[in-house]
């Protein structure tokens, strides 16, 4: 029985389920070591775990049954597992191939939108009642009728690195630019990355090899379209948690996490 508590998507109090935040059917299970990013240098934080370790993969009691079972399990993971499967396979292939572009088919993007917000949601230890990026994707998750938010913006790029993340609220600013800071949230687990972010104003934030989806979300959550992704063009395995030249990150109390695969370097006995 999971412990009882208001759902991080739905907000319905009731018994929670065990969430894992990258689905096992795109990440195994294995080992990992979680690192908790602080944004903020607080006292009360100083005594608190910087890293621990997760025998089985990131997972958080923050979902309900409903949520966690039918909305993400059985209708959008589905289609999550799809794009990251062939895109794995693919990938693969790329490194016997000069100039190699993959070509991903019967992708439900707007099941694949969806599926991200949902575990970008579960991430938060606690619901976000407030938070304005959350309640958007909120509402957009839980009503399939319901177009993705305007205001934010949708992308993904290729990430063929081993180390996972969820990323919350990131502003980037660059010195001197007269823009306004770009504000970005990622979730990244091999071989790809995904981010919510507001509209790009300042040129400096359209990063070579990122695809902006936005324009084809839709509320057809059935519609399949064709992506090409040049595997030529392999984005900083550290954005959006890397500042671009001349610039800086501002960073809120949001909790921020980095996985990676744990190895125990403790000698053994002889």
């Amino acid at each position: 029985m999971g412990s009882l508590r208001r759902c991080n998507l739905c907000l319905k109090r009731t018994n929670m389920t065990r969430d894992h935040i990258f689905p096992q059917s795109i990440a195994m299970p294995v080992q990992r070591q979680i690192n908790f990013i602080l944004k903020q240098v607080k006292p009360e934080e100083k005594s608190k775990r910087k890293t621990s370790v997760a025998q089985n993969g990131l997972q958080k009691r923050t979902l309900c049954g409903n949520c966690n079972n039918k909305v993400l399990g059985t209708i959008l993971d589905p289609a999550l597992e799809h794009l990251c499967k062939e895109t794995s396979v693919q990938l693969r292939n790329s490194k016997f191939l000069m100039n190699f572009v993959m070509h991903l088919e019967k992708v439900q993007l707007n099941k694949v939108a969806r599926a991200v917000a949902g575990h970008f949601i579960a991430h938060d230890d606690n619901p976000s009642h407030k938070h304005l990026l959350v309640k958007a994707l909120r509402r957009y998750v839980l009503n399939p009728d319901q177009n993705f938010p305007e205001e934010y913006r949708f992308h993904i790029w290729l990430y063929p690195f081993k180390e996972q993340a969820v990323m919350k609220d990131l502003f980037h600013a660059q010195l001197g630019s007269g823009y306004e800071p770009f504000a970005i949230s990622a979730y990244k687990t091999f071989p790809l990355a995904f981010a919510f972010s507001n509209k790009i104003h300042n040129p400096a934030y359209a990063i070579k090899g990122t695809l902006d989806i936005t324009e084809y979300l839709s509320s057809d959550l059935d519609e399949y379209f064709k992506i090409q992704i040049d595997a030529r063009s392999v984005v900083d395995r550290n954005w959006p948690f890397a500042p671009i030249k001349d610039g800086a990150i501002l960073t809120s109390e949001n909790g921020s996490i980095t996985t990676k695969p744990y190895m125990n370097t403790k000698p053994y006995p002889y």
